[in-house]
């Protein structure tokens, strides 16, 4: 049995969160598992692969026990959203999903989460940290997304940020799942080692 599963044996939940949607103005002292189920954990207590997404709500999004992810980029021109509607699937139950178009791409498998947003880019890097899964073909989607915006949008909207640099990116993701790693390591001394 390896640290992480050691680990994952206390925090069962593919994600645990502040509160329900209408306590998120102040969210309590402990987080709830999956989102119902009242808990003693505090978001310090989590393990390092627990992702941190932030809309209308907090959520901490398990990464460990990933075993299969889509990245879906969105194709709408936005302006000033880098990563505004791209989608990250993670599944957990080892099944081949199945994306169904008729649905507007509604993923028919029976346990998954989804990161969007800034936080997915941390997520991927994440996932291949802690659950050993191969990532390299949804960074290069990335990289071109990332690429493509730099084109599309150096003219007509002058941002300070453009061009982003997709090296660049990936790095702070990386350096941020190392800088959790060593301050979940400092909490609790001798509970993972990577």
């Amino acid at each position: 049995m390896t640290d992480i599963e050691k680990v994952n044996r206390r925090f069962k939940a593919h994600y645990y969160t502040h509160g329900k949607m209408e306590q998120c103005f102040e969210p309590p002292e402990f987080l709830l598992s999956n989102g119902i189920y009242p808990t003693k954990i505090r978001p310090e207590d989590l393990p390092p692969w627990y992702v941190e997404l932030t809309y209308w709500n907090t959520r901490y999004v398990d990464t460990s026990r990933v075993t299969n992810l889509i990245y879906r980029p969105c194709r709408l021109p936005h302006h000033n959203h880098l990563f505004k509607d791209d989608m990250i699937f993670l599944h957990y139950d080892g099944t081949e999903p199945v994306w169904d178009n008729k649905y507007v791409g509604l993923f028919l498998t029976s346990e998954h989460e989804t990161l969007w947003g800034w936080p997915l880019v941390y997520g991927l890097i994440s996932a291949r940290e802690y659950s050993g899964i191969d990532i390299s073909e949804q960074l290069d989607t990335l990289r071109a997304k990332i690429l493509r915006y730099n084109e599309e949008y150096r003219e007509p909207w002058p941002d300070p940020n453009i061009p982003y640099d997709p090296d660049k990116i990936i790095a702070d993701a990386e350096s941020r799942v190392r800088e959790r790693r060593k301050a979940y390591e400092a909490l609790h001394p001798g509970t993972y080692r990577p």
